[in-house]
């Protein structure tokens, strides 16, 4: 250790023998890793001659533990999981479904509305609605808009057939953003509508459906949320009749034929 003379008081030199003295002390540290010599330099605890301790390194696996547990991690889960969870029932169109709101602030009697409205309803409902892979939600219409909301698991795919202009259109809802899928979309009114597992069908630009290898439906799943405004009432739900829909669009009868059942 250097013994400062009178002569050596000049303020620079006092400071730089100093650094030079805490660095060789926390060099020569044998539990004292190198990002850690500067802090050593300043700490108090050096001062009052502790040695600096290398903090410990996390495994990479304790590090993903600790980031999940902040942030709050996303185990994978299974359809039958997601059916109790959520109390799904099963639906007559296809795939499963619970009703979670019925907006009664507000109701419209079968006067106010349009006559496609058979009863009496609350302003709107919501419903939450898993398909599964192997399954489709068959084809059908109701009076009301019917907006979808993408949550959980793979794209599904919602197709319209509308009979008054005879166009068809595919939506694809998932998590691609910045690919063809969109995480919100509403149906119009009247139109006969369906979906199914975007990978579990492929259909061609000439209207050709053809059926994916089968996947495994326990952990493969779409989970959607459907908003209906006016409300939902199955007095007004309407499945389409397959003979029908087939001499309106001729060109899809091979989808048609998935998306339906016998007449």
């Amino acid at each position: 250790m250097w013994i400062l003379k009178k002569e050596d008081y000049d303020a620079r030199e006092v400071v730089g023998k100093l650094i030079i003295f805490y660095v060789i002390q926390c060099a020569t540290a044998e539990d004292c890793s190198y990002p850690y010599r500067l802090y050593c330099l300043f700490s108090a605890r050096k001062k009052q001659n502790k040695k600096c301790k290398r903090p410990q390194r996390l495994k990479a696996d304790q590090k993903w533990s600790n980031l999940n547990s902040d942030a709050g991690s996303t185990k994978m889960v299974s359809t039958s999981e997601i059916v109790k969870k959520l109390n799904l029932q099963a639906h007559v169109e296809g795939g499963f479904f619970c009703e979670t709101f019925r907006d009664r602030s507000v109701f419209l009697s079968k006067s106010q509305l349009p006559p496609e409205y058979k009863v009496d309803r609350p302003v709107s409902t919501s419903i939450y609605f898993l398909l599964p892979s192997g399954s489709v939600s068959k084809l059908h219409r109701i009076p009301c808009s019917e907006t979808w909301h993408f949550y959980l698991g793979e794209p599904i795919t919602i197709v319209e057939l509308n009979e008054k202009d005879g166009s068809v259109k595919f939506t694809y809802l998932g998590q691609d953003l910045m690919g063809n899928e969109q995480t919100q979309y509403t149906v119009p009114p009247n139109v006969w509508f369906g979906s199914f597992p975007t990978k579990d069908i492929n259909v061609s630009p000439e209207g050709l459906a053809t059926k994916a290898v089968s996947r495994d439906a326990e952990s493969h799943f779409s989970l959607v949320g459907c908003t209906c405004a006016p409300a939902f009432q199955f007095e007004d739900f309407e499945l389409a009749k397959r003979s029908e829909l087939i001499s309106y669009f001729p060109k899809y009868k091979s989808l048609i034929l998935l998306l339906t059942s016998d007449d």
